[in-house]
């Protein structure tokens, strides 16, 4: 780091990391910069970040395509619909360890033992199902 990036923290050169574990904030009314404790800030990421990111990136579109062609083979339980995945949702009837949807970057030999937990069921029976309302 140069001199005089050294002195001007608020604008760090580019691919500069803050090992300070602070960040700035707002600029008080009276000129003063306001430093926030907080995590240090990264400005550029790297090529293997990128490459691990592409990697997450497509692995979770193949799990979430695995899903969907689960929810689609099954359909509703209750009425049978089939039209799209994203109108079928995993009914867990027991314990649930983890939600399905939220947590696909799980080890994959986790999601089967969850999904045999489930019933899928579309937005409308599952709304009508864990409704407070009798029918």
């Amino acid at each position: 780091m140069s001199g005089e990036d050294a002195a001007n923290p608020v604008n760090p050169s580019p691919g500069y990391f803050s090992t300070a574990r602070t960040f700035v904030g707002h600029a008080k009314s009276d000129g003063r910069i306001r430093v926030v404790p907080g995590r240090p800030r990264r400005l550029e990421s790297t090529p293997a970040t990128e490459k691990k990111r592409t990697y997450n990136n497509l692995r979770y579109a193949e799990r979430k395509r695995l899903l969907d062609d689960h929810k689609l083979s099954g359909g509703c339980k209750d009425c049978g619909y089939r039209g799209h995945p994203a109108a079928l949702h995993f009914d867990h009837g027991g314990n649930k360890l983890f939600g399905i949807a939220t947590n696909l970057s799980r080890k994959w030999i986790d999601l089967p033992v969850e999904l045999n937990k489930c019933e899928i069921r579309c937005a409308n029976c599952h709304a009508i199902k864990h409704s407070k309302i009798p029918t």
